[in-house]
């Protein structure tokens, strides 16, 4: 049996990385300024590493409803580059949603030293702590402190006087605290007491593929397969 394996990967990058698209629902109406009200929902996948000659060359293993359907009908940005040098992670994140360079939004690379030695963690802040109480040291990112703009998220937040909810979800804390922005209330802690469980179906030809994280949730590591397997069952 020939398995999908990117289908898999895809699956699992979805539900570990808050960009790859931004998806909205659009609706006429007429009671706004040229007929199309604002969209209601917003979502943003980034995943690291995903050139699009791998989804092109995949294209024949893609499910009908998910990358498949952004190819064939949003809209698909084939010549696009990066506008700064260091590509690595933190950088990529912190200017996606905010549209600035690196020297704008303070966060240069995954970790970089002062002027005076001091080694800085993008997401690092003394003055802060996971949710659960964990101690922190210099490297643990907890905060969008050295953040210097707003993003996309904050911006919602100002528009709608803090009524938007933005929420953000990555297996890395750089991936999660930046895509979110600065007025973000909390962030992931991180820990033990997470899962992830990735399954597919059917064995033999397989049409979908289920990724589930659990998060700070006691015997997490048992809950995972339990929730997979009723979404395949539904």
């Amino acid at each position: 049996m020939k398995f999908p394996k990117l289908l898999i990967w895809l699956a699992l990058s979805l539900v570990g990385t808050p960009g790859f698209s931004v998806a909205a629902a659009q609706t006429q109406r007429s009671d706004v300024a040229g007929g199309i009200a604002p969209p209601k929902l917003v979502v943003v996948v980034v995943i690291d590493g995903l050139p699009q000659e791998q989804l092109l060359k995949s294209y024949d293993l893609l499910a009908a409803n998910g990358f498949r359907r952004l190819m064939d009908k949003g809209a698909w940005f084939s010549d696009a580059h990066q506008a700064h040098a260091f590509t690595v992670t933190a950088v990529g994140h912190a200017a996606i949603l905010s549209g600035a360079y690196p020297y704008q939004t303070g966060i240069i690379a995954n970790d970089w030293k002062s002027r005076d030695g001091k080694f800085i963690y993008n997401t690092a802040d003394a003055a802060h702590r996971y949710l659960d109480g964990t101690p922190t040291t210099e490297e643990d990112g907890v905060s969008p402190k050295n953040l210097q703009v707003s993003m996309l998220g904050d911006e919602l937040r100002y528009a709608t006087n803090n009524a938007g909810r933005i929420f953000s979800v990555s297996g890395k804390d750089r991936g999660a605290i930046l895509m979110a922005g600065k007025t973000g209330t909390a962030e992931n802690p991180g820990g033990a007491d997470h899962a992830i469980f990735i399954a597919y179906a059917p064995r033999d030809n397989p049409r979908v593929a289920v990724g589930v994280i659990v998060v700070i949730v006691q015997l997490a590591q048992l809950l995972g397969n339990r929730l997979a397997a009723r979404v395949l069952h539904h």
